[in-house]
């Protein structure tokens, strides 16, 4: 039987991270107009970086989308973080050979803004950076420059915008994940799982909602949550539970 442990990875606040670098960086720079006047992006270049990680952070603001194919579920340990789970073996399920991720299944905003993030360079101030080591990443000549004569070229400037508002909710999110957690309906999980090819496939290290302790939340708990409109959230990521049977029909198939 094969077991695989689900892992927690997110963003970082730090310029030159030292506990850990983002989920797929490996070379993280701050775009600057003369370290980078002649840099930008290839085109095309699809969702490769992400075929081996089987579970992706998610904010809140994405649950709707993806409580409809993925298993949701909280990693960490005292859980700061709401992931989907899109793999049993190593192997992101959803990308196929070609780098290209499954036409009609949601997209996680934290693959659809890679190789962009945001860094602290100094308190409460934030700098774009690019990982310079993706396939995305051209210094010279390349199809999509990050600036123009007047300033950040269009795809800077809609990447900035993107990683300020994924930053924003990824800060609510953690805050709902220290919520659930301290209400005490969180349980330690193991998936269990027979795969399409008919193998057994264990995956743990991640936490779930206990749907019995969320019933039994005390008024004055369950009233908390609806005032932050967090009740159809926790609904949601207990019915994407359903979404580990049609992971194992991925996987092997």
């Amino acid at each position: 039987m094969a077991k695989t442990k689900a892992a927690a990875q997110s963003e970082t606040n730090s310029q030159t991270p030292v506990g850990g670098l983002p989920q797929f960086f490996t070379k993280p720079a701050v775009i600057g107009k003369d370290s980078h006047k002649h840099a930008g992006l290839r085109a095309n270049t699809g969702f490769g970086f992400a075929r081996n990680s089987i579970t992706i952070p998610i904010t809140a603001m994405e649950v709707v989308e993806a409580a409809r194919e993925y298993p949701l579920v909280f990693l960490g340990d005292k859980p700061n973080t709401l992931a989907a789970v899109t793999g049993l073996r190593d192997t992101n399920v959803f990308i196929n050979e070609n780098g290209r991720w499954d036409t009609y299944s949601y997209v996680p905003l934290g693959v659809r803004k890679y190789p962009f993030t945001l860094a602290a360079v100094k308190e409460e101030t934030f700098a774009l950076c690019v990982d310079e080591a993706a396939e995305h990443y051209m210094s010279e000549s390349p199809d999509l420059p990050f600036f123009e004569e007047e300033g950040l070229s269009p795809v800077s400037s809609q990447a900035l915008e993107m990683c300020k508002i994924y930053r924003a909710q990824m800060d609510a999110t953690r805050q709902f994940c220290e919520d659930v957690f301290a209400s005490g309906m969180l349980e330690a999980k193991t998936a269990s799982i027979k795969t399409a090819d008919n193998k057994d496939v264990t995956l743990d290290g991640f936490m779930a909602i206990n749907e019995n302790t969320f019933r039994q939340l005390s008024p004055k708990m369950r009233q908390g949550f609806e005032q932050k409109n967090q009740i159809g959230l926790i609904y949601l990521i207990m019915a994407s539970q359903c979404n580990w049977k049609y992971l194992a029909m991925r996987t092997g198939a």
